[in-house]
């Protein structure tokens, strides 16, 4: 979690077998407002483990026994792609402020 509250990295990777488990990670990481695109390593093809992860916050679920430079490359490229545009849609909800909230002029 301090790595992921630094900020400083475009994607990180996480490791299911992590500390308590990757998705608890993922799930703390994105509860505390974490915008850095997240991808799940896990040794398991698991789809329960899958779904978890991706409704947890996870841009992506890769399996250890099926990973390759180019499946791995492509993951990468689409959280980071992902996660810019979440960040500019963000941006651009912040500067529509809701009529019920603007200041009454006379």
């Amino acid at each position: 979690m301090a790595a992921l509250r630094v900020g400083e990295q475009d994607v990180c990777l996480i490791d299911y077998s992590w500390a308590k488990n990757g998705i608890d990670l993922i799930r703390e990481a994105t509860s505390a407002g974490c915008g850095i695109p997240m991808i799940l390593l896990t040794g398991q093809g698991d789809r329960e483990i899958d779904i978890e992860a991706t409704e947890a916050g996870a841009e992506d679920y890769l399996t250890k026994g099926q990973l390759d430079a180019p499946l791995l490359e492509r993951a990468v490229r689409y959280a980071i792609a992902h996660g810019r545009t979440l960040e500019t849609l963000r941006g651009s909800e912040l500067a529509f402020v809701p009529l019920s909230n603007r200041p009454m002029t006379p």
